[in-house]
């Protein structure tokens, strides 16, 4: 991927030198305690962002909870067109960018399995559902979000899931 030759996988903070050589070899990029010239994926104690141009992005589910929470879920259209009298429903995100519309179908009840081919936005997704994982408004909903990371096109038809 051309993008990705502009990327760097910054990484100032020592107690997660690992974690971050690990990331850069996954997905094939450079590593440096400095950040890039255009990109850096930068890994700090507080989990991964983009950064880039004078902006910075992290995904958040904590930023969610306002959109499923006082009666507000039955609200959000995606969970309304989705209703089902299955008790266990199940559902396939197969572009799932940064999410949300999975986290949205696992408030609901669903069990979601996410698919992004994009390494680097299933690489923030990843992370975001990792620090979601660790807090308790959020672990029910996050238990049932599952990601795989490549091209749904490949991988739904290995999967052996019924969804509803």
């Amino acid at each position: 991927m051309e993008e990705l030759q502009k990327l760097v996988v910054y990484c100032p903070d020592k107690s997660k030198e690992k974690e971050a050589l690990a990331l850069s070899k996954r997905l094939q990029l450079p590593l440096t305690t400095q950040p890039g010239s255009e990109l850096s994926l930068k890994l700090e104690e507080d989990g991964l962002s983009l950064m880039g141009y004078g902006l910075s992005y992290r995904g958040d589910f904590m930023q969610m909870l306002s959109r499923i929470s006082k009666g507000r879920l039955g609200q959000e259209m995606l969970v309304h067109m989705a209703k089902t009298k299955n008790p266990n429903p199940k559902a396939a995100d197969c572009t799932a960018g940064m999410g949300e519309d999975s986290f949205l179908l696992a408030a609901q009840g669903y069990e979601v399995t996410l698919f992004e081919r994009n390494p680097v936005i299933g690489a923030l997704l990843r992370d975001a559902l990792d620090r979601a994982g660790r807090e308790p408004q959020l672990q029910e909903i996050v238990a049932r979000m599952h990601l795989i990371e490549g091209d749904s096109v490949e991988l739904l038809r290995e999967q052996n899931i019924d969804y509803d």
